[in-house]
Protein backbone atom coordinates (compact mmCIF):
# COMPACT_ATOMS: atom_id res chain seq x y z
CA UNK A 1 0.00 0.00 0.00
CA UNK A 2 2.57 2.59 0.86
CA UNK A 3 4.40 2.11 -2.48
CA UNK A 4 0.97 2.36 -4.37
CA UNK A 5 0.51 6.04 -2.43
CA UNK A 6 4.35 6.28 -3.40
CA UNK A 7 4.09 5.86 -7.06
CA UNK A 8 0.80 7.89 -6.52
CA UNK A 9 2.23 11.00 -5.18
CA UNK A 10 5.18 10.73 -8.12
CA UNK A 11 2.10 10.72 -10.61
CA UNK A 12 0.58 13.94 -9.15
CA UNK A 13 3.86 15.74 -8.96
CA UNK A 14 4.39 15.89 -12.66
CA UNK A 15 6.18 18.62 -14.05
CA UNK A 16 3.93 21.50 -14.83
CA UNK A 17 0.86 20.03 -12.95
CA UNK A 18 1.56 19.63 -9.10
CA UNK A 19 -0.52 19.23 -5.89
CA UNK A 20 -1.51 22.98 -5.57
CA UNK A 21 -2.79 23.01 -9.24
CA UNK A 22 -4.99 20.25 -8.29
CA UNK A 23 -6.27 21.65 -5.16
CA UNK A 24 -7.12 24.75 -7.08
CA UNK A 25 -9.25 22.87 -10.05
CA UNK A 26 -11.03 21.04 -7.48
CA UNK A 27 -12.13 23.92 -5.72
CA UNK A 28 -14.25 25.11 -9.34
CA UNK A 29 -15.37 21.40 -10.15
CA UNK A 30 -19.09 22.62 -9.34
CA UNK A 31 -18.76 25.34 -11.62
CA UNK A 32 -16.87 23.56 -14.36
CA UNK A 33 -20.10 20.79 -13.74
CA UNK A 34 -22.41 23.66 -14.13
CA UNK A 35 -21.18 24.67 -17.36
CA UNK A 36 -20.42 20.95 -18.81
CA UNK A 37 -24.02 19.85 -17.69
CA UNK A 38 -25.66 23.17 -19.53
CA UNK A 39 -23.45 23.57 -22.64
CA UNK A 40 -21.61 20.01 -23.41
CA UNK A 41 -23.84 17.21 -21.90
CA UNK A 42 -26.23 16.83 -24.04
CA UNK A 43 -23.66 16.13 -26.64
CA UNK A 44 -21.19 14.17 -24.50
CA UNK A 45 -23.26 12.97 -21.83
CA UNK A 46 -20.11 11.35 -20.12
CA UNK A 47 -20.32 12.71 -16.40
CA UNK A 48 -22.95 10.52 -14.20
CA UNK A 49 -24.82 10.64 -10.75
CA UNK A 50 -22.01 9.98 -8.17
CA UNK A 51 -19.50 12.39 -9.98
CA UNK A 52 -22.02 15.32 -9.76
CA UNK A 53 -23.61 14.44 -6.48
CA UNK A 54 -20.52 14.36 -5.05
CA UNK A 55 -19.56 17.47 -6.43
CA UNK A 56 -23.24 19.20 -5.41
CA UNK A 57 -23.51 18.22 -1.91
CA UNK A 58 -22.20 20.03 1.01
CA UNK A 59 -19.65 17.05 1.77
CA UNK A 60 -17.07 18.22 -0.63
CA UNK A 61 -14.06 16.78 1.64
CA UNK A 62 -13.57 13.70 -0.45
CA UNK A 63 -13.54 15.18 -3.36
CA UNK A 64 -11.31 17.66 -2.42
CA UNK A 65 -8.97 15.43 -1.12
CA UNK A 66 -6.38 14.93 -3.30
CA UNK A 67 -6.87 11.09 -3.03
CA UNK A 68 -10.84 11.17 -3.51
CA UNK A 69 -10.84 12.15 -7.34
CA UNK A 70 -9.25 12.14 -10.60
CA UNK A 71 -6.82 15.14 -11.11
CA UNK A 72 -6.60 13.94 -14.59
CA UNK A 73 -9.97 14.17 -15.40
CA UNK A 74 -10.87 17.28 -13.57
CA UNK A 75 -7.92 19.45 -15.70
CA UNK A 76 -9.35 17.99 -18.88
CA UNK A 77 -13.27 18.72 -17.39
CA UNK A 78 -11.52 22.56 -16.46
CA UNK A 79 -9.77 22.60 -20.17
CA UNK A 80 -13.18 21.56 -22.21
CA UNK A 81 -15.18 23.92 -19.85
CA UNK A 82 -12.88 26.97 -19.89
CA UNK A 83 -14.57 27.76 -23.39
CA UNK A 84 -17.82 28.66 -21.68
CA UNK A 85 -16.50 30.58 -18.40
CA UNK A 86 -17.89 33.77 -19.59
CA UNK A 87 -21.28 32.70 -18.86
CA UNK A 88 -20.27 32.08 -15.18
CA UNK A 89 -19.12 35.23 -14.03
CA UNK A 90 -17.86 33.38 -10.74
CA UNK A 91 -15.30 31.36 -12.39
CA UNK A 92 -12.38 34.07 -12.95
CA UNK A 93 -11.90 33.44 -9.18
CA UNK A 94 -10.46 30.02 -10.18
CA UNK A 95 -9.12 30.63 -13.76
CA UNK A 96 -6.13 32.72 -12.59
CA UNK A 97 -3.83 32.04 -15.49
CA UNK A 98 -0.99 32.53 -12.68
CA UNK A 99 -2.10 29.81 -10.53
CA UNK A 100 -2.94 27.57 -14.08
CA UNK A 101 -0.92 28.18 -16.79
CA UNK A 102 -0.96 24.58 -18.08
CA UNK A 103 -5.12 25.45 -19.10
CA UNK A 104 -3.39 28.79 -21.14
CA UNK A 105 -0.26 26.34 -22.47
CA UNK A 106 -1.43 23.92 -25.27
CA UNK A 107 1.41 21.86 -25.34
CA UNK A 108 2.07 21.43 -21.89
CA UNK A 109 -1.55 20.23 -21.37
CA UNK A 110 -1.18 17.75 -23.46
CA UNK A 111 2.17 15.94 -22.45
CA UNK A 112 0.85 16.32 -18.99
CA UNK A 113 -2.55 14.54 -19.62
CA UNK A 114 -0.84 11.61 -22.32
CA UNK A 115 1.36 11.15 -19.29
CA UNK A 116 -1.41 10.81 -16.79
CA UNK A 117 -3.33 8.89 -19.48
CA UNK A 118 -0.64 6.43 -20.03
CA UNK A 119 -0.17 5.53 -16.10
CA UNK A 120 -4.47 5.37 -15.51
CA UNK A 121 -4.19 2.71 -19.28
CA UNK A 122 -2.45 0.07 -17.03
CA UNK A 123 -5.42 -0.23 -14.65
CA UNK A 124 -8.27 1.93 -16.21
CA UNK A 125 -11.98 2.45 -15.09
CA UNK A 126 -14.84 3.97 -16.50
CA UNK A 127 -13.02 7.57 -15.37
CA UNK A 128 -10.26 6.84 -17.96
CA UNK A 129 -12.77 6.38 -20.53
CA UNK A 130 -14.33 9.43 -19.54
CA UNK A 131 -10.63 10.86 -20.04
CA UNK A 132 -9.86 9.54 -23.32
CA UNK A 133 -12.98 10.55 -24.41
CA UNK A 134 -12.16 14.37 -23.73
CA UNK A 135 -8.96 14.62 -24.58
CA UNK A 136 -9.27 12.92 -27.92
CA UNK A 137 -12.32 15.55 -28.15
CA UNK A 138 -9.60 18.81 -26.83
CA UNK A 139 -6.63 17.88 -29.23
CA UNK A 140 -8.86 17.89 -32.33
CA UNK A 141 -8.99 21.57 -32.04
CA UNK A 142 -6.01 23.04 -33.65
CA UNK A 143 -5.38 25.89 -35.80
CA UNK A 144 -3.25 24.59 -38.24
CA UNK A 145 -3.29 20.80 -39.19
CA UNK A 146 -5.69 18.54 -40.25
CA UNK A 147 -6.36 15.08 -38.67
CA UNK A 148 -3.14 13.10 -37.34
CA UNK A 149 -1.70 9.20 -36.10
CA UNK A 150 -1.53 10.41 -32.54
CA UNK A 151 -5.14 11.40 -32.66
CA UNK A 152 -5.65 7.90 -34.29
CA UNK A 153 -3.61 6.25 -31.58
CA UNK A 154 -5.99 8.26 -28.65
CA UNK A 155 -8.86 6.32 -30.59
CA UNK A 156 -7.53 3.51 -30.91
CA UNK A 157 -6.94 3.48 -26.57
CA UNK A 158 -9.95 5.00 -26.01
CA UNK A 159 -11.62 1.82 -27.98
CA UNK A 160 -9.49 -0.85 -26.47
CA UNK A 161 -10.70 0.45 -23.33
CA UNK A 162 -13.87 0.15 -23.66
CA UNK A 163 -13.57 -3.53 -25.29
CA UNK A 164 -11.22 -4.20 -22.05
CA UNK A 165 -14.32 -2.59 -19.59
CA UNK A 166 -16.56 -4.60 -21.16
CA UNK A 167 -18.67 -1.26 -22.60
CA UNK A 168 -19.23 -3.06 -25.66
CA UNK A 169 -21.76 -5.70 -23.71
CA UNK A 170 -24.84 -5.41 -22.63
CA UNK A 171 -25.17 -5.05 -19.58
CA UNK A 172 -29.21 -4.78 -18.80
CA UNK A 173 -29.32 -8.11 -17.22
CA UNK A 174 -25.99 -7.25 -14.82
CA UNK A 175 -26.20 -7.50 -10.79
CA UNK A 176 -24.58 -3.95 -11.10
CA UNK A 177 -26.77 -0.56 -9.76
CA UNK A 178 -29.45 0.68 -12.76
CA UNK A 179 -26.82 4.00 -12.14
CA UNK A 180 -23.98 2.16 -13.56
CA UNK A 181 -26.04 0.38 -15.96
CA UNK A 182 -26.79 3.82 -17.29
CA UNK A 183 -23.22 5.24 -17.32
CA UNK A 184 -21.76 2.37 -19.15
CA UNK A 185 -24.31 2.35 -21.64
CA UNK A 186 -24.06 5.60 -22.70
CA UNK A 187 -20.52 5.83 -22.56
CA UNK A 188 -20.69 3.18 -25.14
CA UNK A 189 -22.67 5.03 -27.59
CA UNK A 190 -20.17 7.98 -27.09
CA UNK A 191 -17.54 6.69 -28.01
CA UNK A 192 -19.51 4.56 -30.72
CA UNK A 193 -20.24 7.96 -32.30
CA UNK A 194 -16.99 9.45 -32.24
CA UNK A 195 -15.14 6.22 -33.38
CA UNK A 196 -17.79 5.99 -36.65
CA UNK A 197 -17.89 9.90 -37.74
CA UNK A 198 -13.72 10.49 -36.97
CA UNK A 199 -12.51 7.27 -38.55
CA UNK A 200 -14.79 7.68 -41.82
CA UNK A 201 -14.08 11.38 -42.54
CA UNK A 202 -10.38 10.44 -42.64
CA UNK A 203 -10.97 7.57 -44.57
CA UNK A 204 -9.73 4.99 -42.38
CA UNK A 205 -10.95 1.45 -41.12
CA UNK A 206 -13.97 1.17 -38.34
CA UNK A 207 -12.33 -0.29 -35.12
CA UNK A 208 -15.93 -1.52 -34.45
CA UNK A 209 -18.20 -3.93 -36.67
CA UNK A 210 -21.79 -4.92 -35.67
CA UNK A 211 -20.26 -8.23 -34.69
CA UNK A 212 -18.26 -6.67 -32.17
CA UNK A 213 -20.76 -5.71 -29.39
CA UNK A 214 -24.43 -6.46 -28.55
CA UNK A 215 -25.37 -3.29 -26.64
CA UNK A 216 -29.17 -2.09 -27.64
CA UNK A 217 -30.46 1.35 -27.96
CA UNK A 218 -32.77 1.57 -25.15
CA UNK A 219 -36.87 2.00 -26.51
CA UNK A 220 -36.91 4.07 -23.18
CA UNK A 221 -34.37 6.78 -23.10
CA UNK A 222 -35.11 8.33 -20.15
CA UNK A 223 -33.50 5.25 -18.77
CA UNK A 224 -29.99 6.12 -20.61
CA UNK A 225 -29.92 9.01 -18.59
CA UNK A 226 -32.02 7.51 -15.09
CA UNK A 227 -28.57 7.99 -13.38
CA UNK A 228 -28.50 12.15 -14.12
CA UNK A 229 -32.23 12.71 -14.46
CA UNK A 230 -32.07 15.28 -11.08
CA UNK A 231 -29.37 17.50 -12.95
CA UNK A 232 -30.75 16.70 -16.97
CA UNK A 233 -34.59 16.45 -17.50
CA UNK A 234 -34.64 18.01 -20.71
CA UNK A 235 -36.96 15.24 -22.92
CA UNK A 236 -35.73 16.38 -26.29
CA UNK A 237 -32.31 16.60 -25.60
CA UNK A 238 -31.99 12.96 -24.18
CA UNK A 239 -34.15 12.26 -27.80
CA UNK A 240 -31.38 14.59 -29.57
CA UNK A 241 -28.52 11.50 -28.43
CA UNK A 242 -30.62 9.06 -29.34
CA UNK A 243 -31.28 10.85 -33.09
CA UNK A 244 -27.36 10.95 -33.55
CA UNK A 245 -27.04 7.00 -32.60
CA UNK A 246 -29.58 6.43 -35.45
CA UNK A 247 -27.48 8.74 -37.93
CA UNK A 248 -24.71 7.56 -37.06
CA UNK A 249 -25.81 3.93 -38.22
CA UNK A 250 -26.84 5.58 -41.36
CA UNK A 251 -23.52 6.57 -41.93
CA UNK A 252 -22.33 2.91 -40.66
CA UNK A 253 -24.56 1.49 -43.38
CA UNK A 254 -23.37 3.91 -45.78
CA UNK A 255 -19.66 3.49 -45.63
CA UNK A 256 -20.12 -0.51 -45.40
CA UNK A 257 -22.21 -0.75 -48.74
CA UNK A 258 -21.00 2.39 -50.81
CA UNK A 259 -17.02 2.59 -49.94
CA UNK A 260 -15.72 -0.35 -48.15
CA UNK A 261 -13.48 -3.31 -49.92
CA UNK A 262 -17.10 -5.37 -49.62
CA UNK A 263 -19.00 -2.91 -51.15
CA UNK A 264 -22.07 -3.30 -53.21
CA UNK A 265 -21.54 -3.73 -57.10
CA UNK A 266 -21.08 -0.71 -58.79
CA UNK A 267 -24.15 -1.36 -60.37
CA UNK A 268 -26.34 -1.61 -57.43
CA UNK A 269 -24.76 1.48 -55.83
CA UNK A 270 -27.65 4.13 -57.26
CA UNK A 271 -30.29 2.08 -56.15
CA UNK A 272 -28.36 1.83 -52.47
CA UNK A 273 -27.78 5.39 -52.71
CA UNK A 274 -31.10 6.43 -52.96
CA UNK A 275 -32.26 4.07 -50.11
CA UNK A 276 -29.58 5.93 -47.61
CA UNK A 277 -31.52 9.54 -49.28
CA UNK A 278 -34.63 8.13 -48.16
CA UNK A 279 -33.43 6.81 -44.83
CA UNK A 280 -31.66 10.61 -44.52
CA UNK A 281 -35.23 12.11 -45.39
CA UNK A 282 -37.22 10.21 -42.78
CA UNK A 283 -34.59 11.03 -39.77
CA UNK A 284 -34.30 14.99 -40.72
CA UNK A 285 -38.14 14.77 -40.25
CA UNK A 286 -37.95 13.02 -36.82
CA UNK A 287 -34.55 15.66 -36.26
CA UNK A 288 -36.51 19.31 -36.87
CA UNK A 289 -39.11 17.99 -34.27
CA UNK A 290 -36.45 17.26 -31.93
CA UNK A 291 -34.47 20.60 -32.25
CA UNK A 292 -37.17 22.93 -32.94
CA UNK A 293 -38.48 21.54 -28.93
CA UNK A 294 -35.30 22.06 -27.73
CA UNK A 295 -33.07 24.94 -26.16
CA UNK A 296 -30.18 23.58 -27.29
CA UNK A 297 -28.40 24.47 -30.69
CA UNK A 298 -27.61 21.27 -32.93
CA UNK A 299 -25.64 22.55 -35.76
CA UNK A 300 -22.62 20.38 -35.31
CA UNK A 301 -24.93 17.07 -36.03
CA UNK A 302 -27.05 19.13 -39.14
CA UNK A 303 -24.10 19.99 -40.35
CA UNK A 304 -23.38 16.05 -40.29
CA UNK A 305 -26.31 15.44 -41.97
CA UNK A 306 -25.73 17.97 -44.55
CA UNK A 307 -22.48 16.51 -45.59
CA UNK A 308 -23.56 12.87 -45.61
CA UNK A 309 -25.83 13.87 -47.79
CA UNK A 310 -23.26 15.68 -50.02
CA UNK A 311 -20.86 12.29 -49.65
CA UNK A 312 -23.99 10.57 -51.84
CA UNK A 313 -23.50 13.11 -54.73
CA UNK A 314 -19.75 12.35 -54.74
CA UNK A 315 -20.51 8.29 -54.60
CA UNK A 316 -22.75 9.31 -57.33
CA UNK A 317 -19.60 10.92 -59.08
CA UNK A 318 -17.30 8.35 -59.03
CA UNK A 319 -20.20 6.02 -60.26
CA UNK A 320 -20.81 8.04 -62.94
CA UNK A 321 -18.01 10.23 -64.25
CA UNK A 322 -18.32 13.76 -65.06
CA UNK A 323 -20.51 13.80 -68.16
CA UNK A 324 -23.03 11.73 -66.63
CA UNK A 325 -22.71 12.92 -63.37
CA UNK A 326 -23.50 17.23 -65.44
CA UNK A 327 -26.55 15.92 -66.68
CA UNK A 328 -27.80 13.46 -64.13
CA UNK A 329 -26.69 15.37 -60.60
CA UNK A 330 -25.27 18.84 -61.48
CA UNK A 331 -28.14 21.15 -60.72
CA UNK A 332 -29.36 19.16 -56.96
CA UNK A 333 -25.60 18.87 -56.24
CA UNK A 334 -25.31 22.96 -56.28
CA UNK A 335 -28.88 23.18 -54.53
CA UNK A 336 -27.33 20.91 -51.78
CA UNK A 337 -24.05 23.14 -51.80
CA UNK A 338 -26.33 26.85 -51.67
CA UNK A 339 -28.77 24.85 -48.99
CA UNK A 340 -25.71 24.15 -46.87
CA UNK A 341 -23.92 27.39 -47.34
CA UNK A 342 -27.52 29.15 -46.19
CA UNK A 343 -27.26 26.99 -43.14
CA UNK A 344 -23.81 28.12 -41.71
CA UNK A 345 -24.36 31.67 -42.85
CA UNK A 346 -27.74 31.61 -40.78
CA UNK A 347 -26.51 30.14 -37.49
CA UNK A 348 -26.42 32.97 -34.52
CA UNK A 349 -22.70 33.72 -33.54
CA UNK A 350 -23.72 32.43 -30.05
CA UNK A 351 -24.53 29.10 -31.56
CA UNK A 352 -21.15 29.01 -33.98
CA UNK A 353 -18.88 29.64 -31.12
CA UNK A 354 -20.56 26.79 -29.32
CA UNK A 355 -20.22 22.99 -28.76
CA UNK A 356 -18.20 21.02 -32.80
CA UNK A 357 -17.53 17.78 -32.35
CA UNK A 358 -13.98 17.30 -32.89
CA UNK A 359 -15.19 15.56 -36.39
CA UNK A 360 -16.73 18.99 -37.86
CA UNK A 361 -13.03 20.04 -38.63
CA UNK A 362 -13.25 17.51 -41.74
CA UNK A 363 -17.01 18.30 -42.22
CA UNK A 364 -16.01 21.87 -43.46
CA UNK A 365 -12.68 20.51 -46.15
CA UNK A 366 -15.39 17.89 -47.40
CA UNK A 367 -17.81 21.06 -48.35
CA UNK A 368 -14.48 22.63 -49.57
CA UNK A 369 -13.59 20.00 -51.93
CA UNK A 370 -17.25 19.57 -53.05
CA UNK A 371 -17.56 22.99 -54.17
CA UNK A 372 -14.37 23.39 -55.88
CA UNK A 373 -15.36 19.65 -57.63
CA UNK A 374 -18.36 21.86 -58.89
CA UNK A 375 -16.39 24.65 -60.21
CA UNK A 376 -13.96 22.20 -62.14
CA UNK A 377 -16.38 20.62 -63.82
CA UNK A 378 -18.75 23.27 -64.89
CA UNK A 379 -19.95 23.28 -68.19
CA UNK A 380 -20.61 27.00 -68.85
CA UNK A 381 -19.89 30.59 -67.69
CA UNK A 382 -23.13 30.70 -66.06
CA UNK A 383 -22.77 27.13 -63.82
CA UNK A 384 -18.97 28.33 -62.51
CA UNK A 385 -20.39 32.08 -61.82
CA UNK A 386 -23.57 30.33 -60.21
CA UNK A 387 -20.59 28.22 -57.79
CA UNK A 388 -18.18 30.56 -57.69
CA UNK A 389 -20.61 32.95 -55.83
CA UNK A 390 -21.90 30.11 -53.31
CA UNK A 391 -17.71 29.60 -52.33
CA UNK A 392 -17.58 33.12 -52.55
CA UNK A 393 -20.33 32.99 -49.45
CA UNK A 394 -18.62 30.23 -47.61
CA UNK A 395 -15.07 31.82 -47.44
CA UNK A 396 -16.38 35.06 -46.41
CA UNK A 397 -18.63 32.84 -43.56
CA UNK A 398 -15.31 31.42 -42.59
CA UNK A 399 -12.91 34.50 -42.96
CA UNK A 400 -15.65 36.06 -40.36
CA UNK A 401 -15.42 33.24 -37.71
CA UNK A 402 -11.71 31.41 -37.88
CA UNK A 403 -10.25 33.87 -35.77
CA UNK A 404 -12.75 32.49 -33.25
CA UNK A 405 -13.32 29.39 -34.42
CA UNK A 406 -9.77 27.73 -34.94
CA UNK A 407 -11.14 24.49 -36.74
CA UNK A 408 -12.07 26.60 -39.55
CA UNK A 409 -8.64 27.71 -40.03
CA UNK A 410 -7.20 25.23 -42.40
CA UNK A 411 -10.01 24.74 -44.79
CA UNK A 412 -9.70 28.77 -45.10
CA UNK A 413 -6.63 28.63 -46.11
CA UNK A 414 -6.81 26.18 -48.43
CA UNK A 415 -10.32 27.13 -50.25
CA UNK A 416 -8.54 31.00 -50.76
CA UNK A 417 -5.08 28.93 -52.14
CA UNK A 418 -7.61 27.22 -54.62
CA UNK A 419 -9.66 30.09 -55.64
CA UNK A 420 -7.36 31.83 -56.47
CA UNK A 421 -5.71 29.72 -58.72
CA UNK A 422 -8.99 28.58 -60.00
CA UNK A 423 -9.92 32.85 -60.28
CA UNK A 424 -6.95 32.98 -62.64
CA UNK A 425 -7.56 30.19 -64.33
CA UNK A 426 -11.33 31.38 -65.17
CA UNK A 427 -10.24 34.60 -65.93
CA UNK A 428 -7.67 33.55 -68.70
CA UNK A 429 -10.28 31.04 -69.99
CA UNK A 430 -12.76 34.47 -70.62
CA UNK A 431 -10.19 35.99 -72.55
CA UNK A 432 -9.68 33.48 -74.86
CA UNK A 433 -13.28 33.19 -75.59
Amino acid sequence: TKKLLREQTKEYSTPGFDKKMIKKLYKCAPNLAVLYMKFIFPFLPILDGDFLGKIFSNETVEFNDINGGSPLFTLLLAKIGKGWERHDTSMSIFFDDQELPILKNRNELFTVAWNLLQDELHTPDLTTVKSLILFFQIISFKKYSQSNSFERTVLSNLVSVCFTLGLHVDCSDWKIPDDEKALRKRLWWTVFIMEKWNNFVVGTPSLINEKSYNVEIPSDINELFEDVSQYFSDTNSKKFFLKLIELTFILNDTDEKLFSFQCVPKEEKPDAIRGFEEKLSIWYDGFKEVESASSVPFHSITLSYFVLKLILFRSRFQIYGVNKFKDICFDDAKVLLRDIVKFLRNLPSLVIHGFWYNWSRSLFMYIKDFSLLLVVISSTKEQSLEVLNIIKDFREWLEMNSKTLCLLWTTLLRINTATSSIGTQFKNSLKRR
